[in-house]
């Protein structure tokens, strides 16, 4: 049996684990396209040089070489950030990540329609607590050293999101910084979901 107190602690979580998933799927995501965008631009480079006299000298960023050695400068370049790309598995792990948003997603909407009667937890038809560890079990793992920056991240999520209530039209920008500000001078308390 699931306990108010128990139930609470698990939203919490949940909330938090969805703000983590989702931070790093942007983030693997945004590192994804960066090194696709590098490789584009260094291949169409190469092949724009290829197009060249194979005795043509000229310099790029202050370096003169021949057409030749810059094909097969780029080419190693364009060998490396493919090995690269198979060794960090970025768009893999923003795949993942984001998959466990949509788990995390249906778990959270489960919670939200359960509710609390007389001290006891009410979701019709569903066992939250199965459901709660089914979820955690099938998700990547956030690395340990990433837990204090998602936990951070959360709760400035929520602080501005509390912001916006009561400063209504104000750029998220400036909410940002009146969340840190507060942050930083311990003037606010930060609400998690289940005060809201």
């Amino acid at each position: 049996m699931l306990t108010p107190k128990e139930f609470r602690r698990k939203r919490r979580v949940l909330d938090q684990m969805l703000t983590g998933h989702s931070l790093l799927r942007e983030r693997y995501e945004r590192r994804a396209l960066l090194l696709s965008l590098v490789t584009i631009a260094l291949s169409i480079v190469a092949t724009s040089i290829a197009f060249l006299s194979g005795e043509s000298t000229f310099s790029i960023l202050g370096v003169q070489a021949r057409a030749q050695i810059w094909i097969g400068a780029l080419t190693l370049i364009l060998f490396f950030l493919a090995l690269v790309d198979l060794l960090v598995r970025w768009r893999q792990r923003s795949g993942a990540h984001a998959d466990a948003v949509q788990r995390l997603g249906r778990l959270k909407s489960l919670f939200r329609v359960a509710t609390i009667q007389d001290d006891v937890v009410v979701a019709t038809g569903v066992n939250l607590s199965v459901e709660y560890d089914r979820t955690m079990e099938q998700l990547p793992a956030i690395p340990e050293k990433l837990i204090l920056w998602v936990k951070s991240e959360h709760l400035r999520k929520v602080q501005v999101s509390k912001l916006l209530d009561t400063h209504a039209g104000a750029p998220v920008w400036y909410l940002n910084c009146l969340a840190y500000l507060q942050g930083i001078r311990g003037s606010e308390t930060i609400d998690t979901e289940e005060d809201r």
